[in-house]
């Protein structure tokens, strides 16, 4: 494995990311991957390929958008 060159935001949208996950997760009482009722658009569950990923990544991409206003 060769290490990539990224850009600060990258590690900071894979984190967002994998913590909407352990909120699903939790949401499924540990059990299942439950959607948290997010909205999200048609277009993102299809691009995704699921509810749950449309979910983490959409909103993931939106948190970064806020934290980068303080970076």
């Amino acid at each position: 494995m060769r290490r990539r060159p990224m850009s600060l935001e990258v590690p900071c949208l894979l984190i967002s990311n994998e913590f909407i996950h352990s909120l699903q997760h939790l949401n499924g009482d540990l059990k299942g991957v439950e959607p948290l009722g997010w909205l999200v658009s048609a277009e993102a569950v299809s691009r995704f390929g699921s509810l749950q990923e449309a979910e983490a990544y959409t909103h993931s991409a939106q948190d970064l958008k806020g934290v980068a206003t303080f970076i």
